[in-house]
């Protein structure tokens, strides 16, 4: 089995297309560095153009003739507390260090995750469309652990995609803004539109471990796909529209509540720590309840299609 696992990594290693999707991962992170550090102009002025704003809305809120839905209320004054915070611990709008610039790269991984789907969506349906198949299984292999090891090197590429994202953020970040501030506090929004903190470095932690569960289930659905078509372009193509699709889908069919039960509304964890959840009432453990649903169907499908299928024509 660990053969299998090393010569598929092997063959995904070899591919230019992996190297060339890590460097884009990498230059893209040091773009944003070099274009936030550009941007970093002090505003010395700050601090009351904090005032102001916190001014601004505190009328706003006390005046009865305004009326605003509560959730936009609650939202302006998480505004409000965390302008003060920052007023307080001295921390202008937009400061960087290594660590804030992290947790804003996280978006880089959404990209990585695109990268990866390419790979997912061309693992199985490419050895179809390249004839290759037909000799693996000529191998004294029985196909479970053929498909068990195509599926374990894909999510090994998943994780490599996010620890590279993590680690050039973190050097890049640290070279443009400095290394300090991981064990300072983080103020944000949470899901009830309250205002929390926690240290940076664990919200970097929750960030990364739900972005990388979330793209366990992408990457997972682009290899169902690449398991039952043949066509490695049909494959990878309808594995980025998924992608894309289903997110769109979430957002357009968010006043129906069965929409919770869409797997795209539950893959983002840390929509429970900061943002909330697109259907009321949902909650983590039922999000996890149906990503181990869809987890399991998905695969089952994969080794079922693979397993079955007639490779003689």
């Amino acid at each position: 089995m660990l053969k299998l696992i090393q010569n598929e990594s092997i063959k995904i290693a070899l591919r230019l297309r992996t190297w060339i999707m890590a460097a884009l991962i990498v230059v893209i992170v040091l773009v944003a560095a070099i274009v936030i550090n550009a941007h970093l102009k002090p505003n010395a002025n700050w601090k009351q153009t904090l005032l102001n704003q916190n001014a601004q809305a505190e009328a706003t809120l006390s005046n009865p003739r305004v009326y605003m839905p509560p959730i936009d209320r609650l939202r302006l004054k998480a505004q409000v507390a965390i302008n003060t915070y920052d007023i307080a611990h001295n921390l202008p709008p937009g400061h960087q260090d290594a660590w804030v610039f992290t947790t804003g790269a996280l978006s880089v991984g959404q990209i990585g995750i695109v990268f990866v789907t390419v790979v997912a969506g061309d693992i199985v349906a490419g050895e179809f469309a390249s004839g290759t198949i037909k000799a693996l299984l000529t191998q004294p292999v029985n196909r479970t652990r053929i498909i068990l090891s195509k599926y374990v090197s894909v999510m090994l590429v998943t994780l490599m995609m996010f620890a590279l994202v993590l680690v050039s953020s973190i050097v890049i970040g640290g070279i443009f803004f400095g290394f300090n501030g991981i064990g300072e506090p983080l103020v944000f929004v949470n899901a009830k539109q309250v205002v929390t903190q926690m240290t940076t470095g664990s919200f970097i932690t929750l960030g990364y471990a739900f972005a990388l569960i979330s793209g366990v289930m992408i990457v997972t659905i682009a290899f169902m796909i690449s398991a039952v078509f043949r066509s490695s372009a049909l494959a990878i193509a309808l594995s980025i529209i998924t992608l894309f699709v289903g997110v769109s889908l979430v957002q357009l069919l968010s006043s129906f509540t069965w929409d919770k039960y869409i797997l795209f509304a539950n893959t983002d964890l840390m929509q429970y720590i900061t943002g909330g959840p697109p259907v009321t009432g949902m909650t983590m453990g039922f999000s996890i309840v149906v990503l181990a649903v869809y987890f399991i169907v998905l695969n089952a499908v994969s080794w079922r299609v693979f397993v079955q299928r007639d490779v003689s024509s």
